[in-house]
């Protein structure tokens, strides 16, 4: 399964320089099931984007299903920019929040007046079914997408989407309570693989914006932790917040739970399963699979290790628990040897923080070496160049 964000800020597109490592696209999240079905969560401004490459994408089926979780403008307002949806080849589902005084259609085909468009509703070709949904299950293929309502003015949806790949949790746009954790979202985000969350403010911030209908960072970090969730994603960016804000912001999240980041433009993150479910026969763990892509040696009182050239087995389990293992009292320095990594983002500065943890706490030196002008830049801004000293060659380097 496959999942790539193209909007990824809240309230209004911005699309100056300084936003552009996260995004300035307002929300908009394409995912590919298992089975090759297109799911699109929300159609903000990214939607256009979405909606051009699948002109030019042989694996597209010509059909689709896009949950929109509400009616605000930021949700909705690159639909009519959609260019599929104009060809008459296609045919999409449309989901939505099941509303008395706001029907799913009637909210898409008004923004599309005459007023405020050239073209209506009935000028997009495609074919286009629409379903108003409550608290319930839509099935696609073997993917089951579940609902749930959130705490948000005007109401919303969160949508939880379980594939044989994996879970992924939608959550944004909500409030958490005065007091305790929303047990909704919890429900929602359950042993997510990936749970997408709304961090549009900071705790600092969000006295002043109670009853806006959106949350902090920390609320996200609690209920990852509590819902046991694999990975947070930070989500639906403040307008006002640029890259280096959202730097600082990701570093704070990663102290209390390593495996956060914040959704960046064009992101994409593969979610696999662990189970051939094609064979009968045992598959490889994926520990065994990823202790072949690292090399790890200790010599008298250091230990250096290089990684792997996939940023995935840097950031698994396995890989920081066989670096973890090898640093005691008894070590004095660590290296790790970048020559083969090459980039780095912002799980993998979870793991790079947990190794330091635990260097701190055995007393060892950490240092990077042979590390490319990308990841020097990355350690710069993020800080971490402050507390691990970073050569261009180490002394006894592997």
């Amino acid at each position: 399964m496959k999942v790539k964000f193209w909007g990824t800020r809240g309230s209004i597109p911005t699309p100056e320089p300084e936003f552009m490592k996260y995004g300035g696209n307002t929300s908009c999240v394409e995912i590919r099931t298992s089975a090759g079905e297109l799911i699109i969560l929300d159609a903000g401004t990214g939607i256009r984007r979405l909606g051009l490459s699948l002109l030019e994408d042989p694996e597209f089926r010509d059909r689709g299903h896009i949950f929109i979780s509400h009616y605000h403008w930021d949700h909705i307002q690159g639909f009519p920019f959609f260019t599929p949806a104009f060809l008459k080849s296609n045919k999409f589902h449309i989901y939505g929040q099941f509303k008395v005084d706001g029907r799913l259609f009637d909210v898409l085909n008004g923004q599309m007046a005459n007023l405020y468009f050239p073209i209506r509703m009935d000028g997009m070709r495609s074919q286009i079914s629409f379903h108003e949904l409550i608290e319930q299950e839509v099935t696609i293929g073997d993917t089951i997408i579940r609902t749930g309502h959130l705490n948000h003015p005007q109401g919303n949806l969160g949508f939880r989407i379980e594939d044989p790949d994996g879970i992924v949790a939608y959550v944004t746009d909500t409030e958490h309570p005065e007091e305790g954790l929303d047990e909704k979202v919890l429900e929602i985000a359950a042993d997510a693989d990936l749970f997408i969350y709304d961090a549009m403010f900071t705790p600092e911030e969000y006295p002043n914006h109670r009853g806006w209908g959106h949350s902090t960072w920390e609320t996200g970090v609690q209920l990852a932790k509590a819902a046991g969730a694999k990975r947070l994603a930070l989500f639906h960016h403040d307008p006002k917040k640029d890259d280096l804000t959202i730097d600082q912001i990701v570093s704070l999240a990663q102290i209390q739970f390593p495996n956060t980041f914040a959704c960046e433009r064009d992101q994409e993150i593969f979610i696999h399963s662990t189970t051939d479910v094609s064979s009968n026969a045992t598959p490889p763990t994926l520990s065994s699979i990823l202790r072949t892509k690292h090399r790890i040696q200790s010599v008298d009182k250091t230990v250096t290790v290089r990684p792997s050239s996939f940023i995935e087995h840097f950031i698994s389990e396995s890989f920081l628990s066989d670096v973890c293992a090898q640093i005691s009292h008894d070590i004095q320095e660590v290296i790790l040897d970048f020559s083969t990594l090459q980039e780095i983002d912002s799980l993998a500065l979870g793991t790079l923080a947990q190794i330091l943890e635990k260097c701190e706490s055995a007393g060892a030196t950490l240092s990077i070496v042979h590390a490319s002008d990308l990841i020097r830049d990355v350690l710069e801004i993020t800080r971490f160049s402050q507390v691990i000293q970073i050569v261009d060659a180490p002394g006894q380097a592997v």
